[in-house]
């Protein structure tokens, strides 16, 4: 899964920060940088306020106390705690974590993040996020939760991603296994026999305009493709659903939209439906 499992995680740092319980309209967070060694971390900020229950608020450059729970991060500042639940797993299994200058803003009518570099590794892979930058556009339709909120900004508004540069060391069968990084690999030349594949990612580019998305990146191993993907995004807060239309994703010249959705197909489970060239995404747990 080369291009779902590096777009997903792209996206779910991006996208799904400091979710529970906050104040859409009002977090702030200017220059957050840190360390991570499981189970525990710290970082500074220039500024950092996320409006909650506790209305979590750091002082410029205090300590910020992080500690890892089953499914959620704790954040502490001077007796103040924040409790980010339901934190991406993709995050949690990480054994380490180092981040520099990341800003994360709401307005009423706009979301924005930057992230200068992210680096985090498990037993079976290490990855790298640098010069990353994301924006969406409010469309006036406000929900309870953040997560419909910036759902309904990015999918039914107006969103913008910029990536220049992803690296990912994966040495997991599942990975090596992927029919779709196979075929990709064949295109390349690359024999699939080696026991780990680094993946390079540069150049991320995903804009969404009423309802319709372009996405165009580069993936480096031996050789460079350039993918181009296209589609239609919705987000149905009533159904608690995000529709995502998948019409061509293309590999240089070759065609591997029946390969992205072979490889969807296989991981299908309760959030996550296909039917071609519908994949519907729910938020129900």
């Amino acid at each position: 899964m080369l291009i779902q499992n590096k777009i997903k995680l792209a996206t779910l740092v991006f996208m799904t920060a400091f979710t529970a319980n906050a104040d859409f309209k009002n977090i702030r967070i200017s220059n957050f940088q840190g360390q991570y060694l499981s189970p525990e971390g710290t970082g500074r900020a220039d500024y950092f306020s996320i409006p909650t229950v506790s209305n979590l608020h750091a002082p410029p450059y205090s300590e910020i106390k992080i500690f890892k729970g089953n499914d959620n991060f704790q954040l502490s500042v001077n007796e103040q705690d924040y409790l980010w639940e339901d934190a991406p797993a993709s995050l949690l299994e990480m054994q380490s974590l180092n981040w520099s200058n990341i800003n994360f803003n709401t307005v009423p009518k706009k979301i924005s993040l930057s992230i200068q570099s992210l680096e985090g590794a498990t037993e079976s892979k290490r990855l790298s996020l640098s010069r990353a930058s994301a924006s969406c556009s409010h469309t006036g339709n406000s929900h309870e939760g953040f997560v419909e909120d910036l759902l309904e900004s990015c999918l039914n508004g107006k969103a913008r991603l910029r990536i220049t540069s992803f690296n990912n060391e994966d040495k997991s069968d599942f990975f090596n296994k992927s029919e779709l990084t196979k075929f990709i690999h064949v295109l390349q030349g690359i024999n699939d026999k080696a026991p780990s594949i680094q993946q390079e990612i540069e150049d991320v580019e995903i804009d969404i305009s009423n309802h319709s998305f372009e996405a165009r990146l580069k993936t480096k191993v031996v050789i460079n493709a350039t993918i181009k993907a296209e589609g239609k995004t919705y987000f149905d807060s009533d159904e608690q659903v995000a529709r995502i239309r998948i019409d061509k994703v293309k590999a240089s010249f070759f065609n591997i939209t029946d390969k992205v959705f072979e490889e969807l197909e296989k991981n299908q489970g309760t959030n996550l439906r296909v039917e071609r060239p519908w994949v519907y995404v729910s938020l129900e747990k």
